[in-house]
C-alpha cells in the first residue's frame, strides 16, 4: 500500500460513489484537474494530509492524519439553503466511516460566503490512514 496514494484513491472513490447516489446532476472536480466550474451547483474534493509518524515502538506501523475538504459551491443569489443541503449530503458520506487501514469523522461546515460568482461551503473531515511499511 502506498502512503498518500491509496488513501487519497481510496477517499475519492468513496466520495464519488457515494455522492453520485445523493446528488447524480451535481459533479465533483478533484485535484490538480482543469475543469470550467458550471454556472450549477458543483463540488470539489481535496485530502491534505498534515501529519505522518510511526506510531509503533518496534514494527514499522505508521499513522498519517489530515483533513478531506470538500467544497460546496452554489450559485449566487440562491440563498444558503441548497448549499447547506448539500454540504449535509458531504458530512453525511463521512461521518464515522471506516476503509481498510482509514478512519473518517467529525465532518465540520466552514462557511467561506461568496467567492467569484458562486456561494461557498467547505465540509473539512478529519481522516487517520494507518500502513505498515
Amino acid at each position: 500500500m502506498s502512503i498518500f496514494y491509496d488513501t487519497r484513491r481510496n477517499i475519492e472513490e468513496l466520495f464519488i460513489t457515494q455522492f453520485a447516489l445523493k446528488r447524480e446532476c451535481v459533479p465533483v472536480f478533484n485535484e490538480n484537474v482543469s475543469y470550467n466550474p458550471p454556472s450549477t451547483p458543483w463540488v470539489r474534493i481535496s485530502i491534505v494530509p498534515n501529519d505522518h509518524r510511526r506510531i509503533d515502538i518496534w514494527g514499522n506501523l505508521y499513522r498519517t492524519t489530515g483533513i478531506v475538504n470538500v467544497q460546496v459551491q452554489t450559485p449566487l443569489d440562491i440563498g444558503a439553503g441548497e448549499a447547506e443541503r448539500i454540504a449535509d449530503d458531504v458530512a453525511d458520506i463521512f461521518r464515522g466511516v471506516t476503509l481498510p487501514g482509514i478512519r473518517l469523522d467529525n465532518p465540520t461546515p466552514v462557511i467561506i460566503g461568496e467567492q467569484d460568482k458562486f456561494y461557498r461551503i467547505d465540509v473539512q473531515t478529519e481522516y487517520e490512514s494507518d500502513i505498515n511499511l
